[in-house]
């Protein structure tokens, strides 16, 4: 079996929590993954201990000898394995995994780097991914139809790919911002790979590079696209003014980041 036939995973701290989790790479059939890695749990001894839906998420509750772990398959088809002590609980797991041919352990590290010509098709599948997913409730259905009819997505990919830097999870390109002058233009994270820190981090790349320049940044987003403007103010950046969007016609919210004393 090749090593890009097998599937990946790796293990993390969990986002805005103490816990640890094994976050699993996609698979063909994320229902089929599901249930091959509760059998993996209980080939090391766990016992289910409760299973329920919750907002679009499958989630199985396990008892263990050392603890509880929550096996979960969220909406956008990512598999999480999540504990409150990773060397008692994890560790079994982890060790059975990497002893198997059908999986192999990642290299989660982290790093940005300006983006490339060859980053191109990766990057527009994922701004229409994204906009074909998480747009509608706030754009509507006919102006995400129409933006991903137009070519937009691709334009504005091809304009700014100059401005453009790319946030790696290993070998793989998970998200992208574009940035210049005074302005964050645009900042995109993966389905996948969303609520797990990987934003938080190319924001403040982004605001660092700004900062460097700029003493007063800024940037807009879409009334009612309430995750982004909770993410962006939580961040410190706040509202100043909003003006009607001339092709949507939607209100955009102009926010505002002052550069922090300890960087003047």
């Amino acid at each position: 079996m090749q090593a890009s036939d097998r599937i990946p995973f790796h293990v993390r701290p969990a986002h805005h929590s103490n816990q640890w989790l094994i976050e699993f790479g996609t698979f063909p059939d994320p229902s089929a993954g599901f249930m091959q890695i509760l059998e993996v749990l209980e080939a090391n001894g766990a016992e289910v201990l409760h299973r329920r839906k919750l907002l679009g998420e499958s989630l199985i509750q396990f008892h263990t000898p050392h603890g509880r772990i929550l096996l979960t398959l969220d909406a956008w088809d990512k598999i999480f394995l999540m504990a409150d002590e990773p060397q008692a609980q994890l560790q079994p797991i982890v060790a059975w995994l990497e002893s198997q041919a059908g999986w192999r352990r990642a290299d989660a590290t982290v790093h940005i780097r300006k983006a490339a010509a060859s980053d191109r098709e990766v990057l527009v599948s994922m701004a229409q991914t994204i906009i074909l997913s998480q747009f509608e409730e706030f754009l509507g259905a006919e102006a995400v139809k129409n933006h991903i009819e137009r070519g937009a997505a691709a334009k504005e990919i091809d304009e700014h790919l100059h401005q453009c830097d790319v946030l790696m999870l290993g070998g793989d390109l998970v998200g992208f911002a574009v940035y210049f002058d005074d302005l964050l233009h645009l900042m995109m994270i993966a389905p996948g790979h969303q609520r797990q820190g990987l934003g938080q981090q190319l924001l403040t790349h982004v605001e660092t590079r700004l900062f460097t320049k700029h003493p007063r940044i800024r940037l807009e987003t879409f009334e009612g696209n309430d995750i982004a403007l909770n993410f962006f103010q939580s961040a410190g950046w706040s509202a100043q003014s909003k003006q009607s969007d001339p092709e949507t016609g939607i209100p955009r919210i102009h926010l505002e980041k002052v550069r922090p004393q300890s960087q003047n």
